[in-house]
């Protein structure tokens, strides 16, 4: 953890920043400070929350201690006793570790970085990967294995510029290999739902194809907007309506499909490359209802391998919602944004930005999982 990461973090609770207590550092010529902590924790000031700082990375998800239990074990005489009680643990579980341990699957198998389609999200949207990223803050929520930060970073002409990135999972050490040469960037495992993060902070906030996997779309939106300061943009991208009778069919599928091990899973994923093949070699994008019936059942991709990834996410999800068009719109006016922009590609990209006087958006209240939420797929 470089110590530079410390501007972007506060403590929720108090609003204040955290008290570091270091085990263990290194040196590193990358980080501005020369240094990085390796191992410690990060304490709030009122002392009633700890999170531990594991092999650099700061970790706030509730359940560390199920995926990191060789750490707590040797610093036990050293940390201080766990502020999360076992049923706050096992409800986080019941509500999250499916996600973790799916994307962690996901973003741990695939890491291979796709040049303009890890830089067409923010293209579409009018934006310039060359120009539009100097001299700011950059928040990414969702980062899966750092595709998109590492898009931006590396563009060669980003300058002046620090991005913090952010996955709930263990995708985060996936992303650690593909960014932790840069001092520029900094890491945490956290869930977007209750961000130790500061308000009011960046200049750029992004979160693509993450929101419709939370337990409450809304709600995370909310958290996130409450994250760039005024005058600053935030970009979405979520899964929306295209196609009734395909999406009936995915609902029935993904009863079944979100109750498999990942590994299983991974492996019928491969399937979608010969509906995948049948779209792009065979001419089914040009035949109507088709082409919109397979672009629902699977996600369609020139690149095969790029397909069977991003199925595999969309069948193993626990929370899956799509969207009518217009909805995340109506999300950014709520919270006070302006200047809205579409993609044009039917992805589901919109950006906007920061108006003065805009709300206070994070203090709502997050919605209970619905009972209904079995697996399947809603419709909003």
């Amino acid at each position: 953890m470089k110590y530079g990461i410390l501007k972007f973090l506060e403590d929720r609770e108090t609003g204040e920043k955290f008290n570091v207590v270091v085990f263990e550092e290194r040196n590193n010529p990358t980080s501005p400070d020369s240094k990085e902590i390796v191992s410690g924790y990060l304490k709030s000031p009122n002392g009633s929350k700890w999170y531990p700082i594991i092999d650099e990375l700061p970790i706030f998800v509730p359940n560390a201690i199920v995926f990191y239990k060789d750490f707590f074990e040797k610093y036990s005489d050293k940390l201080p006793p766990i502020c999360f009680s076992a049923p706050e643990v096992q409800k986080y579980n019941n509500i999250q570790l499916r996600v973790q341990k799916g994307f962690a699957h996901e973003w741990t198998k695939f890491t291979k970085m796709l040049g303009y389609h890890d830089r067409e999200p923010f293209e579409i949207v009018g934006l310039d990967i060359k120009k539009d990223f100097n001299n700011k803050y950059i928040f990414d929520g969702g980062c899966g294995y750092g595709r998109h930060s590492y898009a931006i970073m590396e563009s060669g002409e980003t300058k002046n510029s620090e991005a913090l990135v952010c996955d709930i999972s263990a995708a985060v050490w996936s992303a650690k290999k593909n960014l932790s040469h840069r001092g520029d960037v900094h890491i945490i495992q956290a869930d977007l739902t209750n961000l130790q993060v500061k308000s009011n902070f960046f200049d750029f906030v992004y979160t693509l194809g993450v929101l419709q996997h939370t337990p409450d779309p809304h709600y995370t939106f909310m958290q996130l907007s409450s994250l760039a300061k005024e005058g600053g943009q935030l970009e979405t991208g979520v899964y929306e309506i295209k196609h009734p009778l395909g999406h009936f069919v995915e609902r029935i599928l993904r009863r079944v499909t979100t109750k498999l091990p990942e590994k299983w899973l991974w492996t019928l994923s491969y399937l979608s490359i010969i509906p995948n093949f049948m779209f792009y070699k065979l001419g089914f994008q040009h035949i109507p209802g088709l082409n919109q019936l397979i672009r629902v059942l699977i996600r369609t991709n020139p690149n095969w391998k790029c397909s069977q990834v991003d199925t595999y996410d969309w069948y193993m999800a626990p929370y899956q919602r799509r969207y009518k068009v217009g909805t995340t719109e109506s999300w950014f006016l709520e919270a006070g944004y302006q200047n809205l922009i579409r993609d044009k590609l039917g992805y589901g990209c919109v950006l906007g930005q920061k108006s003065s006087g805009a709300p206070e958006t994070r203090n709502i209240m997050m919605q209970e999982v619905p009972k209904e939420f079995d697996g399947i797929t809603l419709f909003s």
